[in-house]
């Protein structure tokens, strides 16, 4: 059966995506680029902030065009099931704990299909297919098109190893949490094996990731003392001395304050190795104590900025990446301030910043001292502005050096993706094989990327 997949979200979200691609191929299935070319469609979906909701709905509603069952699967279903099931009563909705009664579905439309009146009668054809974000240049990759497919995972160097679901956090304002439930590390053999059958077929780079990759093995006791299940830091030394000899780079994604400071000996150790990407992507999401608290991170902006000193005195040329969400109810001018105040103290190299967005089922609903949304915008443009003048600075002190970068993904026209040993992205003006280490000399720089050429 031809079956087309579209996945949004977090990077987890994509890894799972690539599993269940890899899965349903070995069952025969054949995964195809477009969904006027399929016989279904699955989509994985994410909810974190409202606007990505009705993006979602608004990708299934354009699905139904096609008259082909879809199966929709991801967070939207876990925390919004009868929601999905109102608007759309002929799609098979699946939560996270439902996803292993896919093959069944898939199993009996395929033998539906075999009927070849169906199968004459359901062969719908579309033009709009562009409309979809549908997997229609070579340029895309796997993330750019949203489209999972052979071709798009063969257009990057990575491979997406996903290492636990759910948190141990309780922040008040996210429904992943809710959607993902508790944390649950997976076998550190199930993680070595995904990692070194992906550098043996030639895959150079390696994403770590999950909700909070910091707290991974908290939940198996690994924090106890004379526990034998290894936390991350441990897990990272197996992934490395299993891999002895191969050329490649790990790179560790999200990982949150409070459980990074238990490890963070430890990590600063593993981040030491040339294979490991000198990047830390550490959410801050406010610089005010009272925000912190009333958000439940469980930390203080003292303690984030703590770390950031302790990582960047072992780490010299790290690449920092923090959170930072404006609007949060009961943020006030001076709260925002504080932010703006770390943020241009610390000057991290990525900022990402997000609206406050209100989601069913957090406690944040309940909070009375609402931010206008207006104000959230203003402040969100302010940062937006530091954010560029931060990373144009600190990109136009690059310009001169040489530097050894994996090429990862193609760029747009003639163009190469490369990444630097602390996860900077450098184009070059070439079409370069990918996973190929190669010498670059830094000659411009935007506030996003640097400009180079081959040495």
């Amino acid at each position: 059966m031809k079956i087309h997949m579209k996945c949004f979200g977090c990077t987890a979200n994509f890894g799972e995506a690539m599993d269940i691609m890899n899965h349903l191929r070995g069952l025969g299935h054949a995964i195809v680029n477009a969904p006027s070319g399929a016989d279904a469609s699955i989509i994985r979906t994410c909810c974190v902030i409202e606007r990505t909701e009705l993006n979602m709905f608004r990708e299934m509603e354009l699905l139904r065009t096609y008259g082909m069952p879809v199966i929709v699967t991801g967070c939207l279903p876990s925390v919004k099931r009868d929601k999905v099931l109102e608007r759309f009563p002929e799609y098979h909705v699946l939560s996270f704990k439902d996803e292993a009664l896919m093959d069944n579905i898939l199993g009996r439309i395929d033998a539906i299909l075999d009927d070849p009146n169906v199968r004459e009668a359901g062969s719908i054809e579309k033009e709009n297919d562009k409309c979809l974000g549908v997997f229609t240049s070579t340029i895309d990759t796997l993330i750019q098109s949203n489209i999972i497919t052979p071709l798009a995972n063969e257009m990057t160097s990575n491979e997406i190893v996903v290492i636990s679901n759910g948190c141990a956090g309780n922040c008040s304002y996210c429904i992943t949490r809710l959607a993902r439930g508790k944390l649950v590390s997976y076998s550190p053999e199930s993680i070595r094996i995904h990692a070194r059958k992906a550098l043996e077929s030639g895959k150079k780079e390696i994403f770590i990731t999950s909700q909070d990759n910091a707290v991974y093995g908290f939940d198996r006791g690994g924090l106890n003392k004379g526990s034998d299940y290894p936390l991350l830091p441990a897990l990272l030394r197996s992934i490395l001395k299993d891999n002895e000899g191969r050329d490649y780079r790990i790179r560790v994604g999200m990982m949150n304050p409070w459980g990074l400071a238990k490890i963070k000996n430890d990590m600063a150790d593993v981040f030491s190795d040339e294979r490991i990407y000198s990047f830390l992507h550490l959410p801050l999401q406010s610089g005010s104590d009272d925000i912190l608290r009333s958000m439940g991170r469980n930390y203080s902006a003292g303690d984030f900025k703590e770390l950031i000193l302790f990582f960047r005195n072992r780490l010299p040329d790290l690449t920092l990446s923090t959170d930072i969400i404006t609007g949060f109810p009961g943020e006030s001018d001076i709260h925002f301030k504080e932010s703006l105040e770390i943020m241009g103290e610390l000057e991290p190299d990525i900022i990402n910043i997000t609206r406050f967005s209100q989601r069913p089922g957090t406690r944040a609903v309940e909070m009375t001292n609402k931010v206008p949304g207006w104000t959230s915008k203003r402040r969100s443009r302010k940062l937006t502005k530091l954010r560029s003048e931060l990373s144009y600075r600190k990109n136009e002190l690059m310009i001169g050096r040489t530097l050894r970068s994996l090429s990862v993904e193609k760029g747009t026209g003639e163009s190469t993706i490369l990444r630097t040993d602390n996860y900077r992205p450098v184009v070059v003006k070439m079409n370069l094989d990918l996973g190929e280490f190669y010498d670059v000399k830094i000659i411009g720089r935007t506030d996003s990327y640097l400009r180079a050429e081959l040495v």
